[in-house]
């Protein structure tokens, strides 16, 4: 095998150790903790990250054979093979409404501003924070209180709040055709004990109405 040819199937290994792993409950704790306590461009990474997690079991509930996953999600022609195609893909199979398919296009891009660009970024940069500004406005008890700006916590709160409601969806979706399907979402299931109620009195959604979205 040649040289690329073996750079590619290693890249493609690590991708599977890696991005396609669903976190332990543990693990998704220390997720969070990252996302919360780290720098800006963590923090836009992240809640991105978590916001695609979610979206990646919502639609893999919605299919009917979602057991080949890579060339679902992770293979070069996949058709849910990018953040883009699944916010798209999402809005399309019903989960979530309009303004929350707009506010995921905000998040993607502020995404890529960060992942892709070399100088040193915040959320005070004006392209970013102008950004945020079109995000609707969530809250949660979960977000952690500290001195962070008021554009970062916005944008915490909305990854935080979306990635939440399209899991506790897919918990109802997977309820729903339990016996078609082989195991059930680690992060559902931890999103779902953040309720003290346990997964079977989640509430149908916890966005808009419930945690003071404002247009």
């Amino acid at each position: 095998r040649s040289r690329r040819g073996l750079c590619v199937a290693k890249s493609k290994s690590l991708n599977k150790q890696l991005s396609r792993r669903d976190p332990s409950d543990e693990e998704f704790i220390s997720v969070l903790d990252e996302f919360h306590q780290g720098s800006d461009r963590v923090a836009a990474i992240m809640g991105a990250a978590l916001v695609d997690n979610a979206l990646i079991g919502a639609i893999r509930a919605s299919l009917n054979d979602p057991n080949d996953e890579g060339a679902l999600f992770y293979d070069q022609s996949a058709p849910f093979g990018n953040f883009h195609a699944r916010i798209i893909s999402g809005k399309a199979l019903g989960l979530f409404d309009l303004s929350t398919e707009n506010d995921l296009h905000i998040i993607k891009n502020i995404r890529n501003q960060f992942a892709h660009a070399l100088l040193k970024l915040d959320f005070s940069n004006i392209h970013i924070s102008d950004s945020c500004k079109k995000i609707r406005y969530y809250s949660h008890s979960d977000i952690p209180v500290r001195e962070i700006s008021e554009v970062r916590l916005k944008y915490e709160a909305a990854c935080y709040c979306i990635s939440l409601n399209i899991t506790i969806s897919t918990n109802k979706l997977l309820k729903s055709k339990s016996s078609r399907l082989r195991k059930p979402m680690t992060l559902r299931d931890f999103m779902s004990s953040s309720f003290q109620n346990g997964s079977e009195n989640v509430p149908d959604k916890v966005l808009p109405d419930k945690i003071g979205v404002k247009e």
